[in-house]
């Protein structure tokens, strides 16, 4: 199932429901005003969702741990507010092929498991 919602005027947290959503295979909520912390919004799709894209909003917490998305081909989280480390180990399903994370707040250095 696809869910595009991207580009409208939604604000607040994302519901926990989508964590619930065992047919959703690509979201995509790009350009409103959601926030919440991003590893419990998504907890229970990580091993369904291919194509998640939520850059533009106010999404927080750390950045994910990919290895739990095993499918996924697309993860645009750019301009949200994603801090700390990416994790050394933090490895890159072999399905990816689309990685967006600029404008976070993200520090450290890029793990040699994305090179």
């Amino acid at each position: 199932m696809l869910l595009s919602l991207h580009f409208n005027s939604l604000e607040g947290e994302i519901p926990k429901p989508f964590g619930n959503t065992c047919t959703l295979h690509s979201l995509d909520m790009c350009n409103n005003r959601l926030s919440g912390e991003f590893s419990l919004i998504f907890q229970h799709l990580s091993n369904v969702l291919q194509d998640l894209k939520l850059g533009g909003n106010n999404i927080n917490g750390t950045f994910p741990v990919l290895s739990r998305f095993s499918n996924l081909k697309i993860l645009d989280i750019l301009e949200n507010q994603l801090s700390g480390e990416i994790l050394e180990g933090n490895q890159l399903s072999s399905h990816l092929e689309s990685l967006l994370i600029r404008s976070n707040s993200l520090k450290g250095e890029i793990p040699k498991s994305f090179g």
